[in-house]
Parts: structure tokens; C-alpha cells; sequence
């Protein structure tokens, strides 16, 4: 075998004189060396070779390998007698130490040799070592002693790198398959992360050379350069801090390289709020970058201050002054042990103005509120302060809003009578009184007996506190608190002049915050006023759970009767109302202002949410003579519930001598009581309502109408049953029940027992009360109301099941609707809606039109041919 040198153009270097070793790849088993040049001359040295033993006659393969110098040569494979084939299986087990990224160069890989059913013996193991871009930098043969194969090898990597190791086996007749081999990483990095760094926070040099810091929160924005390192990466990022101008080294925070966030300038930016806070005062930090190869990199140090804390405020505060005049000097101390005191201002304003604050500079000196702005409902202020970096301090620092001072009074105190008087409950005057005054009573009864009328004389005039029921006070023993409301009453046939109630001057505002609370019994009345001299909206009265009140209870006032109060309503100093809640144990009055109290907002509104077509509402008016009760509504609508829900409102006390009339759920499980406000939800059957109607006996009569009957489901049967006198009426045909007011009970009233029921003929009977409902002839009746705009209801009487045409026509006898088109009905009260348009959904004009009904029974003969007329006005 003659082997040539050439240089890089291919070109014999004569010249040459490189040694030579000889030898035969795989072994030298069955070939061996007989001679060959040491050296080479002229370009060339040859080597001679001889076979020196068969193998069982199956035949083998080698190559002749020659070293001259840094390079070795082989020969084209050989093969002798039969071509065997098939290389040995992959080892098994194969692992690297150190495994991973290390920064020792020294690897040893270690494996275990698999069992093989060939009858060939294994020469050896080949040994490949190749970067991540495929260069190999080692390859070497590895010969096995006759001990047995070798199960480890050592090697050194020369330079930083990623590199795969990968073993095979050669047997000996050379078959070697490098598909089969098991490939392990050699993962050396012996340099460090690049330098980075620490960008923020930091100290910083300002034009004139001054130092400047950076205030940073408590769990700080720690922001850094990430220069990145070669080959292994980063791994870990460590940030330390340590109290300025200490050795106190403390870790803060290790991050994962893939947990860290870039912000737009491709630097680290992290904050942790699940740390502990840092301490105020000046710190500085640092950040170690770790590779993978447990090398590391510190970054350059920075310095920051931390101020979480707002300047400390000393104030002793002012409790009362007199109205119209001016204030006492007032100050305050205050402090910042880091960044500073910036300003601080004093803020104040009248009570219940609901306007902006007056601001004065605190910092410049002691202030003082002008006697101008010193009103008798009171002075509300704060004082803020801020530090250098923002942090804001407020007092009162207890909870309050605000420190209410009261303002003495310097102007009487005066109630005067409303302008009527006698002894019906529409005469009455619902009071309060919004200050504490100790004797109230005895001003009352002062002017009473100044005008000639004798103390509690009940011939002149009345007076009524409210404690689960009504009573009257009859002796000056009985104080009338401020939170409190009372009625009273004056015969106006006996006194000529309103009376007038001076309570006197010198009574202090009431405290604003904390904001007035009144007690409550749930599910009895309480009867209460306004604890402020000036108005507060509804909005700023709500429960103890911050409930608006009337979400659950209900809100009356007295205003010839009572009303419900709505929100975008106010309440009035020196007036009276009443309150009833289901749950609530208390109501809070927040005179604070809407700017700074809390301002509730209603659940629902059930009149806002249009109804849908199995939705209704009917009002029930009860009124006789001058008395009204109009504050009825029933009716069923998906947002409400059976039981007691916000839509519904408890029936205010009733006093002698009105009419009322209300909701008897006092057999209800959940808050029995009477209503004057039930809406529930819609049910295929039906629903019913037991109610009471109390009135006068004055001679006349009392009316109970009710209003959006042309509402309720057409297919539904609506009676009122009189359970007193076992009587009833088709609320189909008439909308109004009257009753006369005879005889009488021991104080003064007829109550009648009343059933409201609306559902399908099944149920209606079900919930009839015993009293028979239906119809015993046939009668169209006169539209109602009638002149009309834009509807009208037509009622129709059926004796028996029958079918039906109802045809509305203009004054020329041309058709303009068809209400029912031969339709079957059962027999019972029927009520049609004309809503003043054609059949093509066009209202029509004004003007006199004809509704024409045509009834015939089951045999087909007409037992109803009747045309009734009727005016639409617009």
C-alpha cells in the first residue's frame, strides 16, 4: 500500500521527509504488518501487508491506515473471501459526567455492552465529539483489551462549547454502523456573563452637579441590562440591597431567566408585590448574573431611597364657635423623616353646602375661617399634607372624612304651624326638630299658653309621638328628642293665629361625621326627622349594610297624606317621616355631602323596565269625600318575587278619620304584614289579593277604582269579592266598586273585606271566596273610558259559551277594525282593547265611531246583536 503527499495543489512535495506509522483497521487479527518505509521519500513510503489467518471460512473486511504527521490516510475497504455483515447493536446505558453545563473541561462517558447473538467478536468502540454545528473535533478508535470491552472513556474539551458525544461498536470483521450509535452532551463554559448594568432605580447628577435620588415604592421597580453570555446562558438573576453605608448584604430576589418581563428598551424590568415591604430609608443594590455553568457577573451598584410613609400631621381641633364669628388661630405641626414636607393646606366649608372646600396654605403660618363663613348648620374641614415624592397625608386620621365643628347658634329657633287646622288626619302637621335642645316640649307649651290655650287642651290642640303605635302626649314630662318626628294638630275654629314655637337661641349644630344614626325595631314604624339644619338628598340614607333604604323598606313623609319618597328626592330639616325596614336594625343620615358620604343607588326600578306581555300593574284608588288613599299598586312583573322583595312597601299607620285601604299579608310566611305596594311574579293561573278597606262613616261613598286593568292578559277572569257582604263584581265590565259608609265599629269606621282575584276561569273559581262570579245574560257594554285617547276598553257579557264578533266601523259604515273575527269564547266577562287604530295599524282621526257586536250560541242562533258609539278625542 503506497501512500502520496501532496501539497495544497495537489502537487507530489518531493522534499518531504514526515514518518510513517503503519496499521490495519479494524485489528490486526487476521492481517498483520510485515514492513513498510519509516519515513517518506520523494513524496511516497509504501507498506506491505499479509493475511494471516481465515475465519471459519465466512470471510472478513479491513483497511490499511497510514499516519504521517497530523493526517492519517486510509485505503479502500478490502474484503476477503464472503462479505459478512450486519455491525453490532447500540450500547446501552450511555451517560456523561459531568452532565449538564459545567465549567470543567475533563468529561468521562460511561456505558454498558449489549448482549449479541452473532458469533463475532467486538474489536473495539469508536469514539465521535462534534460542536453544534457539526465540526468534529475528536474521533478516535477504541481498542478493546482481551480483558473484555471497555465500559468508560475519558476526553478533554478544549474550548467553550456545546458538543455531542456520540459512541458506536465495530466487531471484528469491521462492521460498524454509525446509525447505531448513542449520542450524550459535553456542555463546557468556562466564561462568565457578559458585563451588565443596574439601570433603576439610581442616584443621578443634575446640571449644577448636585446628587439627586430616586424615591422608589416599598416593593421597588428594579430594572437592568441583560448582555446575555456565552455558551450556556443565563440561568438565575440575583438582586441584593443593603442599607446604605452598612455591610448589611441582603438577597432580595432571585429570578428565573425565563420568568423575567423586557420592557420597550429590551432592558429587565421587575417588581414583586408578594415581598415584604422595604423599610423608609436609603438603600443600595445590585443584580449577579448566574449562567448555567454556575459562573457569575456582578453588575455596578445604584442607590435609592424609599419614602412610603406620608408627612405626620399634629393638630389639636376646634369643637365650637359662635356664628358670625371668627375662628381661632389654627395650626398644625408636621413632618417627613425622608424626602421631606412639601405643602400642607387647610380645606373647609359650611356643613350641607355640598360645595367645594376653601383652601389656605398651612405651611406659610396659622389660618383662620372668617365669621362670614361661620353659619348655624356647622363647619366641616381637613388638613393635607404631601412630601416630596407624593405621599399624602390627611386629618383626621381616625376614619373621618372630615372634623365637624359645631357653630353656636345667634338667631331664634322657630317652628310655625302649617296654614290649616282641624281635627281629620289630613290637618295634621308632621314635625322635627333638628337640633338638641333639652326643653323643647316647654317652648311649645310656652306659646300655647301665651296664645290662651291651656296646656294639652284637646279642644285647641294635640300633640303625638309614635312608639309601635300612636301617643298622644299629655304632660310636659315627655321630651322631644332631635332625630325624633311628632304630629301636631290645631283646631283652627278655636284658634285665630297659626302658633309659633321659638326654641331659642344658643344650640349647637349637630356633628356631621360621624354621620346621625337612628335605631330601628324591624318591621314596626319609626317615625324620625332630619338631625341637620339644611336638606339631605335620599341618596345619603342608607342601612348599616349600606343599603339604600328604600331597597328594603319603605319611606313615607306626610304631605296631606302619605307619600312615598323616591330617589332625586331630599329630605327637609324641621319636617317629619316614617320608615319601616324588614332587616335593617339602623339608618345612617350622612349630612357629609355626596363629595365624600356615601351616595347609594336603588337596585331596581321596576317602572323603568318595560313589561312584558304577561307582565301588569294595576293602581288601586280608594278615595271618599276629600280623602284619598292612592298609593295602592298590585300587579306581577319577572324581576319581583312572591315573598317580600324590593318593589313592595308596607301600608303606613293610619290615623282616625281617613280612608285607607291596603294589602292584608299578615298570613304570609316571610314578613306578614299590610302592604300597600305587592308585586310578585307572573303565573299561568292567576294570582289574588286580600284586602282591607277602612273608612269614615260620614254619610257618603267610599270609590275604589282600579287603573290598568286593559293591561292584564286578555284570557285572564278579574273580580273584586267583597267577603264581607258575599258579593262581587267583573272588574271586566266595571272598574269602580263603591260602598256605602253605614254603620259603624266603636271608632268611628266600616272595614270591608276585600278579594282581588285575576287568572283563568279555573282558578278564579278556585279563589272565589264562595261567591259566584259569572255571567247570567248577555251585554255589550259602553266602551270605558269614553271620549278616549289612544285606547278604550270594550266589555262584553257571555250568559253561555258563544261565538263572537266585535267590529269597530266609522259613521259611514266602513270597517275600520275587527276586534274578534268569529272567535269561540267561554262564557264570562270579557274585556277588548281598541287602541284607536285600523286593521293596517294606522291611528285613525278623531271623531265619533260604532262598535257593532254580534253573539251567537252553540246552534248558531244570535242571541246578541247590539251597536254602542263611541268618541275618540286627541
Amino acid at each position: 500500500f503506497t501512500v502520496t503527499t501532496n501539497d495544497i495543489d495537489g502537487n507530489i512535495v518531493t522534499n518531504s521527509n514526515e514518518n510513517v506509522s503503519w496499521n490495519v483497521f479494524p485489528s490486526q487479527k487476521y492481517v498483520s504488518f510485515v514492513k513498510g518505509d519509516a519515513t517518506t521519500s520523494q513524496g511516497t513510503a509504501t507498506g506491505t501487508f499479509q493475511v494471516t489467518n481465515l475465519t471459519k471460512g465466512e470471510g472478513f473486511r479491513f483497511r490499511i491506515e497510514a499516519e504521517i504527521g497530523d493526517a492519517i490516510l486510509r485505503s479502500k475497504l478490502y474484503l476477503i473471501e464472503k462479505l459478512v455483515t450486519g455491525a453490532p447493536p447500540p450500547v446501552n446505558q450511555l451517560a456523561i459526567t459531568p452532565s449538564g453545563w459545567t465549567n470543567d473541561p475533563n468529561f468521562k462517558v460511561t456505558w454498558s455492552t449489549p448482549s449479541w447473538s452473532e458469533e463475532r467478536d467486538l474489536l473495539g468502540a469508536i469514539i465521535d465529539i462534534r460542536d453544534i454545528d457539526g465540526v468534529n473535533e475528536y474521533n478516535e478508535f477504541l481498542n478493546f483489551p482481551q480483558s473484555g470491552p471497555l465500559t468508560e472513556y475519558s476526553f478533554t474539551i478544549p474550548e467553550a462549547g456545546d458538543y455531542n458525544a456520540s459512541l458506536w461498536l465495530v466487531d471484528e470483521l469491521g462492521n460498524e454502523d454509525v446509525d447505531s450509535s448513542r449520542t450524550v452532551k459535553a456542555q463546557f463554559d468556562n466564561v462568565p456573563p457578559q458585563k451588565f448594568s443596574a439601570l433603576y432605580p439610581d442616584t443621578y447628577t443634575l446640571p449644577n452637579g448636585q446628587q439627586e435620588i430616586t424615591y422608589a415604592p416599598v416593593q421597588p421597580d428594579f430594572e437592568w441590562e441583560d448582555n446575555g453570555d456565552f455558551p450556556s446562558g443565563i440561568e438565575k438573576w440575583h438582586i441584593f440591597y443593603r442599607p446604605s453605608g452598612t455591610n448589611d448584604v441582603r438577597h432580595y430576589r432571585t429570578y428565573d431567566s425565563d420568568s423575567v418581563n423586557y420592557n420597550e428598551y429590551g432592558h429587565i424590568q421587575m417588581r414583586d408585590t408578594n415581598l415584604h415591604p422595604l423599610e423608609d430609608g436609603f438603600y443600595d443594590w445590585w443584580v449577579e448574573a448566574q449562567d448555567r455553568a454556575n459562573l457569575i457577573e456582578f453588575s455596578d451598584t445604584n442607590s435609592f431611597g424609599v419614602d412610603a410613609s406620608p408627612p405626620d400631621i399634629s393638630h389639636i381641633p376646634i369643637e365650637l364657635i359662635d356664628e358670625g364669628s371668627t375662628s381661632p388661630s389654627i395650626d398644625a405641626d408636621f413632618f417627613d423623616a425622608a424626602s421631606g414636607v412639601k405643602d400642607a393646606f387647610f380645606y373647609y366649608r359650611r356643613s350641607g353646602s355640598g360645595s367645594g372646600f376653601i383652601k389656605l396654605d398651612l405651611l406659610a403660618g396659622p389660618v383662620s375661617i372668617p365669621g362670614s363663613d361661620v353659619r348655624a348648620q356647622g363647619i366641616e374641614y381637613y388638613i393635607e399634607s404631601q412630601d416630596n415624592i407624593g405621599n399624602v397625608s390627611r386629618w383626621p386620621n381616625d376614619g373621618r372624612a372630615v372634623h365637624s365643628v359645631q357653630v353656636r347658634g345667634s338667631q331664634p329657633l322657630t317652628l310655625m304651624a302649617e296654614n290649616f287646622g282641624g281635627n281629620e288626619e289630613s290637618d295634621y302637621q308632621l314635625f322635627s326638630i333638628p337640633y338638641d335642645i333639652p326643653n323643647a316640649l316647654d317652648a311649645i307649651l310656652l306659646a300655647m299658653d301665651q296664645a290662651g290655650y291651656p296646656d294639652f287642651n284637646k279642644k285647641y290642640w294635640r300633640l303625638y309621638a309614635y312608639n309601635g303605635g300612636y301617643e298622644e302626649i299629655t304632660n310636659n314630662f315627655y321630651g322631644l328628642s332631635m332625630g325624633e318626628a311628632y304630629f301636631f294638630i290645631w283646631n283652627k275654629d278655636k284658634i285665630n293665629e297659626r302658633p309659633l314655637f321659638d326654641f331659642g337661641t344658643g344650640h349647637p349644630s349637630t356633628v356631621t361625621d360621624p354621620p346621625f344614626e337612628i335605631y330601628l325595631q324591624p318591621s314596626e314604624w319609626k317615625f324620625f326627622g332630619v338631625p341637620y339644619d339644611f336638606p339631605i338628598p335620599l341618596e345619603q340614607i342608607y342601612t348599616e349594610n349600606g343599603e339604600y333604604i328604600g331597597d328594603v323598606g319603605s319611606l313615607y313623609a306626610w304631605r296631606d297624606g302619605w307619600k312615598e319618597l323616591n330617589k332625586g328626592e331630599e329630605l327637609m330639616p324641621w319636617q317629619g317621616f316614617i320608615y319601616k325596614s324588614f332587616s335593617a336594625d339602623r339608618i345612617i343620615i350622612d349630612g357629609r355631602g355626596m363629595d365624600i358620604g356615601m351616595s347609594t343607588e336603588r337596585k331596581h326600578d321596576i317602572a323603568a323596565i318595560p313589561m312584558q306581555s304577561d307582565e301588569w300593574t294595576i293602581d288601586i284608588i280608594a278615595s271618599t269625600g276629600l280623602l284619598k288613599d292612592d298609593n295602592n299598586t298590585i300587579g306581577v312583573r319577572h324581576v319581583a318575587e312572591d315573598g317580600f322583595d324590593i318593589f313592595d312597601e308596607f301600608e303606613p299607620p293610619m290615623m282616625s278619620g281617613n280612608v285607607a285601604l291596603r294589602i292584608d299579608n299578615r298570613k304570609r310566611e316571610i314578613a306578614p304584614d299590610l302592604y300597600t305596594v305587592d308585586i310578585r311574579k307572573p303565573s299561568e293561573e292567576g294570582q289574588f289579593w286580600d284586602l282591607q278597606l277602612i273608612a269614615p262613616t260620614n254619610g257618603k261613598r267610599t270609590y275604589v277604582v282600579f287603573d290598568g286593568l286593559g293591561y292584564v292578559p286578555e284570557e285572564y277572569d278579574m273580580f273584586l269579592i267583597n267577603k264581607t257582604n258575599r258579593q262581587a263584581i267583573s272588574l271586566d265590565i266595571e272598574n269602580t266598586y263603591q260602598i256605602a259608609n253605614s254603620g259603624s265599629d266603636e271608632d268611628g269606621h266600616i272595614r270591608q273585606d276585600l278579594r282581588l282575584v285575576i287568572g283563568t276561569r279555573e282558578f278564579v273559581n278556585e279563589n272565589n271566596d264562595g261567591v259566584n262570579l259569572y255571567p247570567d245574560a248577555f251585554v255589550l257594554s259602553q266602551n270605558y273610558p269614553n271620549p278616549f285617547n289612544p285606547q278604550t276598553s270594550i266589555r262584553l257579557s257571555l250568559q253561555e259559551d258563544a261565538r263572537v264578533d266585535l267590529i269597530v266601523y266609522d259613521l259611514t259604515g266602513k270597517e275600520v277594525t275587527r276586534l274578534v273575527n268569529s272567535k269561540e269564547h267561554s262564557a264570562g266577562y270579557y274585556n277588548f282593547i281598541w287602541n284607536g287604530k285600523n286593521d293596517l295599524g294606522t291611528r285613525v282621526s278623531s271623531g265619533v265611531y260604532l262598535y257593532h257586536a254580534i253573539v251567537r250560541d252553540s246552534k248558531g242562533s244570535v242571541v246578541l246583536n247590539k251597536t254602542r258609539k263611541m268618541i275618540l278625542l286627541k
